[in-house]
């Protein structure tokens, strides 16, 4: 399979094997398609990973900013939509919480091929508040703020120069977050995980269970020794993880 979109990365860990399951995978605020690209040496031979990048940033740096999060579901659906052609889960981290789970609702009230699983990663129920006055403050103590609650990734941190340049997309994500309301919707049947970090005062354990309000089936949580960011340091827990969904899907089909 040949992914030709600067939307959309495929990460594999074997270019010649079949691939049974696509995981549709969303990046946190100011990322992009390569906040995945690690999980390549532990992902299963027979699963594929397609990871999104949204406009702005990354491959599509030349692309405008979209500051809304139907824009963004709009914009994801546009290129997974070829994509949806054999079992597949949908994973989030952070921002990509909401939007995979916008997406997944998107899905489903359009009658389109619905994920047998659903994965958010770092991200507190989406009825929850979250950001309130944020679009208010100054650069610098947005900055200051986004990094004292450990939402800001170290790579970024530790570069002045690409804060200055991610400052902006930043500002828009984190917009989105802050003036997020859910779609109305009845709980949706789909398995879901939710995962989460020991560490992350952004997102502690009792919002995580908060996810169950929004799906049928009894949720799972996950919580790892970590911070808020971990999708390298347990690249491999979480490829496990996968494996083990994978292997469920396909052993029920």
């Amino acid at each position: 399979m040949h992914v030709d979109s600067p939307a959309i990365t495929r990460i594999v860990s074997d270019t010649s094997s079949v691939k049974d399951v696509r995981v549709l995978a969303f990046p946190f605020a100011g990322g992009n398609a390569n906040a995945f690209l690690k999980w390549k040496a532990f992902l299963p031979q027979n699963v594929e990973v397609l990871a999104y990048t949204p406009p702005g940033r990354g491959s599509r740096f030349a692309d405008d900013l979209i500051d809304s999060m139907s824009g963004m579901v709009q914009d994801a659906f546009h290129y997974f939509e070829p994509y949806l052609d054999k079992p597949f889960m949908l994973f989030g981290h952070s921002l990509g919480g909401l939007l995979a789970y916008e997406f997944l609702l998107h899905l489903h009230q359009n009658n389109k091929p619905t994920p047998f699983h659903f994965i958010s990663s770092a991200r507190k129920a989406p009825d929850l508040p979250s950001m309130d006055g944020w679009s208010k403050l100054s650069d610098d103590d947005f900055i200051d703020k986004l990094d004292g609650l450990g939402g800001l990734h170290p790579d970024i941190a530790s570069n002045q120069e690409l804060i200055e340049l991610l400052t902006p997309i930043l500002r828009n994500d984190i917009g989105v977050v802050e003036y997020y309301k859910p779609t109305p919707s009845t709980p949706i049947h789909c398995e879901a995980t939710i995962i989460g970090g020991i560490n992350d005062a952004k997102v502690p354990e009792d919002e995580l269970w908060m996810w169950q309000a929004f799906f049928a089936p009894k949720i799972d949580v996950h919580m790892y020794d970590e911070g808020h960011f971990y999708l390298t340091s347990s690249a491999k827990s979480l490829c496990q993880t996968i494996q083990k969904l994978a292997t469920k899907e396909l052993a029920s089909v």
